[in-house]
């Protein structure tokens, strides 16, 4: 519905440019470029009002209760099917163990999306 509505002036270029940027952080294996740019991608979607208000809260909420989260940002339409977190190796078994209890199920580790690429 949201998409439907949208008007005609978002700035698309923008995020065109942080996503090619964001993507070749990924292929030069640079992980502070990277995380940068999921972090300024996310912000410019919400920026254009294009993430969902309960993507907006749960980010919220996961990045003020997990410091060792260095990212997250929602994905799909709106950022409303699923959220991707991002966060040190050494954290990462506490982290999935935490926002499970919260009630965000697991969906996929890094391991188990790179057996399927």
């Amino acid at each position: 519905e949201h998409l439907k509505n949208l008007k005609n002036n978002n700035n698309f270029s923008e995020l065109a440019t942080l996503a090619h940027l964001t993507y070749e952080s990924f292929r030069n294996a640079s992980t502070a470029d990277f995380i940068n740019g999921i972090i300024l991608y996310g912000k410019q979607l919400q920026s254009q009002n294009l993430v969902a208000q309960h993507t907006q809260l749960i980010l919220s909420n996961v990045t003020k209760l997990h410091p060792e989260v260095l990212a997250a940002k929602g994905c799909g339409a709106l950022g409303a099917d699923v959220f991707m977190v991002l966060c040190h190796p050494s954290h990462k078994e506490q982290l999935i163990n935490s926002i499970s209890q919260q009630g965000y199920p697991l969906m996929a580790t890094e391991q188990q999306l790179a057996n399927i690429i």
